[in-house]
């Protein structure tokens, strides 16, 4: 009698834990530093190649793309170089939601060489000193913890355009309806946040 091995239903997918080395290896963009905890490259789990120069990356893109094609798989390195963008006639950010700064191949950086990010709603990114800011993340106020950031954000929060007291806030982004995303001067350091809602 000739039989297969049964398959266990419930089989346990196993959970990828980068290695520090895997996750320094994605720490190539002037404009976010960390993209593995900003959450825009997910571990590659089928294995597939590149859309842009054909290896097998540990982490594929999973941010925003503008473009007229379809992009599916993109590698860290091909963003940094600007291939992806080239390649695929694509920027990952939408200039139109960038601040102003008076040099012109800042901007094109940005969009072309570095990731962008998701927000809950029309994202935006901020600059300070006549650059852009380094993306922190979309963060709540465990992870502004983490970064040692924390009383810099509540005070920027205080005084915010929509009158929204701190604890209002906390409130809506334990609902999903606000979220935090930080930046910081590259320049001076100084923390700016955007509450997008």
């Amino acid at each position: 009698m000739f039989g297969f091995p049964k398959k266990d239903k419930k089989e346990k997918k196993v959970e990828f834990i980068p290695t520090q080395e895997q996750i320094n290896s994605l720490k190539l963009f002037t404009y976010n530093k960390d993209p593995y905890r900003t959450k825009v490259f997910v571990h590659n789990d089928d294995g597939y190649k590149c859309d842009v120069c054909g290896t097998v990356p540990t982490f594929i893109y999973a941010g925003p793309a503008y473009c007229n094609g379809d992009i599916k798989r993109i590698c860290a390195p091909c963003i940094a170089s600007g291939d992806a963008a080239k390649k695929l006639n694509a920027t990952f950010f939408d200039p139109d939601a960038c601040d102003k700064v008076s040099n012109p191949d800042k901007l094109e950086e940005l969009i072309t060489k570095n990731p962008g990010y998701f927000a809950i709603y029309n994202e935006k990114w901020l600059a300070h000193c006549d650059d852009y800011c380094e993306f922190l993340g979309c963060l709540d106020f465990d992870e502004m913890d983490k970064l040692g950031i924390t009383e810099k954000v509540s005070m920027l929060l205080e005084d915010n355009e929509y009158g929204y007291t701190l604890k209002e806030i906390k409130k809506g982004m334990a609902k999903g309806i606000i979220k935090l995303c930080v930046f910081r001067c590259l320049n001076c350091g100084t923390i700016l946040v955007d509450m997008n809602m």
